[in-house]
C-alpha cells in the first residue's frame, strides 16, 4: 500500500504536472495504435564516447514520461520496448536506447511511470 505522500503525489501532483506540461501522444506497436493520452516530455542531450575512436558524441533525444496504465492497445496494457513508436502531433519518435549500455525504457521509482527514450524518425 502506498504511503500518504506517495498517494497524494500520484493523485494531485502528477495530474497537475500533466495539465501544465503535458502533450498528447499516441503509442504504436507495429500496426496497432493506442488512443491518445497525455505524457510529459523533455528534449535531452546525452554524451556518449564512441567505442572505436574514443570520440565524444552528443546525442539529442526526446524523453517521454507517462503512467504505466496509459499504454493500452487493443485492450492490453503494454510495456514500451525498443522499436515502438510515439507520435506527437506530426512528429514521430522511435523508442531507442541512449547507447548500448543503457535501456530504452525505464520504470520510475514506485512503478507508476515509464521513462521512454526516443529518437525522431526522419
Amino acid at each position: 500500500m502506498p504511503s500518504l505522500f506517495e498517494s497524494t503525489f500520484q493523485t494531485r501532483v502528477i495530474p497537475a504536472a500533466e495539465r501544465a506540461f503535458g502533450v498528447s501522444i499516441q503509442f504504436q506497436r507495429g500496426v496497432n495504435l493506442s488512443a491518445e493520452f497525455t505524457a510529459r516530455r523533455a528534449d535531452r542531450e546525452y554524451i556518449a564516447i564512441g567505442a572505436e575512436y574514443g570520440i565524444e558524441i552528443k546525442i539529442t533525444m526526446r524523453d517521454f514520461l507517462f503512467p504505466v496504465a496509459s499504454v493500452v492497445v487493443d485492450g492490453d496494457t503494454l510495456e514500451p520496448r525498443t522499436g515502438d513508436r510515439i507520435t506527437e502531433g506530426t512528429e514521430v519518435f522511435e523508442v531507442q536506447p541512449i547507447d548500448a549500455n543503457k535501456p530504452s525504457v525505464e520504470l520510475q521509482a514506485g512503478g507508476y511511470e515509464w521513462l521512454v527514450h526516443t529518437k525522431k524518425v526522419e
